[in-house]
């Protein structure tokens, strides 16, 4: 099986990422996207636990780009990202927003099952959202 993971820069609970990937069977294979934040306390707690990682790293354009380059170098990764993998899961507190609402938008186009983890659950909705 192989899982993507992925989310928002402004998600903070290291710990829920951790006690997720150690709650993954062995074989499993993490794809993620190589950021700061989820995307790497992801692949550091695969590596703990004896886990693959595939991560998609962006290319990047030269720093005096246009930035709708950038947002394109981006949005290729996280394409990448939901190709790789058979299930998504994101750790944000804004799952409409940014390249982490991008890409669940992305997956769930793709057909992949999505489990979105936050915070800050919607109304009547429990936290850890499954579409």
């Amino acid at each position: 099986m192989r899982v993507g993971i992925v989310g928002s820069r402004s998600y903070q609970d290291q710990e829920a990422v951790f006690d997720y990937v150690r709650g993954l069977p062995q074989g499993t294979v993490i794809v993620s996207g190589g950021c700061a934040g989820v995307d790497t306390w992801a692949a550091d707690a695969a590596k703990l636990h004896g886990l693959a990682v595939c991560e998609h790293l962006p290319v990047l354009p030269p720093r005096n780009a246009a930035p709708w380059l950038f947002t394109r170098a981006y949005h290729a990764r996280n394409l990448a990202i939901v190709a790789d993998c058979n299930y998504l899961v994101a750790f944000t507190d804004t799952p409409n927003k940014g390249g982490t609402g991008f890409t669940i938008k992305a997956a769930k186009n793709a057909g992949r099952l999505v489990t979105v983890h936050s915070h800050i659950p919607k109304q009547g909705q429990p936290q850890g959202l499954l579409f």
